[in-house]
């Protein structure tokens, strides 16, 4: 008899365990988040906030950023941070390193995908390909350039795009660098490149991606004004991530066509994040934030430390000297935190377009 009833419990957990409701993943919503950031151009401290008719207040900093950055990482483990370029210019510590400093700082980041901006290629192309290509690279960004050739054999520099699946959504993204890279930069030190202006290349992988995935993300350094114009010729891409003229899309840019445009001002003082809902491959909807970094963000430690470890030998008497310019050749002449003069106004170029210069 009690073998009788052990068989019996046998045979209902096993007709449960068989039989049990299985979770419909087809009509189950999935949520996808992106943090994007931009045009950081060297700027590992916080800098006053000096634009016409507001109040004056520190803004930006790598540490504060991180903030942000690690705060919605730890909310969803798979969030995607993008970069859209014009990082490695822009500061003395930059200058000096060749672009190094900032990449060992942001290598602390987990950026996934990075579209260079123009002057990222300001210290020439080996010194590029040295910090952004191949597995040796010193930045581990994973480029994606599709407007971006050898001008000798046609190769693409880099690829194209790439799909990547995210909690069984699969995600398209295509990178398009600057065509103003020889403009900014001189014709010498991008020799060898032939760069395009993306109308062909957006046209092409747009096309060849959107029956391959579910949702269609660009991230671009071609300009907010530039990246609208694309998307409006060829429709299919969900979102855009957008750098080059340094504008604050405080909302985003909704065209006809259902693409979504985002572009986050400069110097890191902006990061743009966006959840999205998902369901049967379908986008369900989405919602958009810009961060403004300020004080009211807590500077992270690991980062802060980071960055002062960067920066020692910049703000050290003797070693800053050691430092090289690599374009004039001439020797750093003291540490970059030594007040050599005062004006009487507010220098500065990050007005908005509406308003006078200093």
């Amino acid at each position: 008899m009690k073998k009788l009833s052990l068989l019996v419990l046998v045979l209902v957990i096993a007709a449960f365990v068989y039989f049990k409701p299985k979770e419909d993943k087809k009509n189950k919503e999935i949520f996808l988040s992106f943090v994007h950031i931009g045009d950081i151009h060297g700027h590992l401290l916080p800098r006053e906030n000096l634009r016409f008719g507001e109040d004056k207040f520190s803004q930006g900093g790598l540490a504060r950023l991180f903030t942000i950055v690690n705060h919605l990482r730890n909310r969803d483990k798979d969030m995607v941070l993008i970069n859209t370029g014009d990082t490695i210019q822009g500061s003395a510590e930059a200058l000096f390193t060749r672009g190094e400093a900032l990449v060992e700082v942001l290598n602390a980041f987990g950026i996934n995908y990075y579209a260079p901006g123009n002057w990222d290629w300001v210290y020439g192309k080996e010194r590029f390909k040295e910090l952004f290509i191949g597995e040796k690279a010193l930045a581990h960004w994973n480029p994606l350039m599709a407007n971006l050739y050898d001008a000798q054999t046609g190769a693409l520099l880099t690829s194209p795009y790439q799909i990547q699946t995210i909690k069984g959504v699969k995600v398209g993204f295509i990178g398009f660098t600057s065509e103003r890279g020889p403009m900014a930069v001189g014709d010498s030190v991008v020799e060898g490149l032939r760069f395009t202006n993306g109308d062909e290349e957006f046209k092409k992988y747009v096309t060849e991606l959107r029956p391959q995935v579910d949702i269609l993300v660009v991230l671009s350094e071609l300009g907010l004004a530039k990246n609208i114009q694309l998307a409006k010729e060829t429709a299919g891409v969900n979102f855009i991530f957008s750098s080059d003229m340094h504008e604050e899309t405080h909302k985003e840019v909704v065209l006809e066509n259902g693409t979504v445009l985002f572009e986050e001002g400069q110097d890191g003082t902006r990061a743009g994040e966006l959840n999205i809902l998902v369901k049967n491959s379908k986008l369900l909807g989405y919602r958009f934030k810009m961060h403004t970094v300020d004080e009211k963000i807590p500077a992270n430690s690991d980062i802060e430390e980071l960055v002062a470890k960067v920066r020692a030998p910049f703000v050290d008497v003797q070693k800053a000297k050691s430092f090289v310019n690599p374009f004039s050749k001439r020797h750093l002449q003291g540490p970059i935190d030594q007040i050599v003069g005062k004006t009487q106004v507010d220098l500065h170029r990050s007005n908005f377009s509406a308003f006078e210069m200093p």
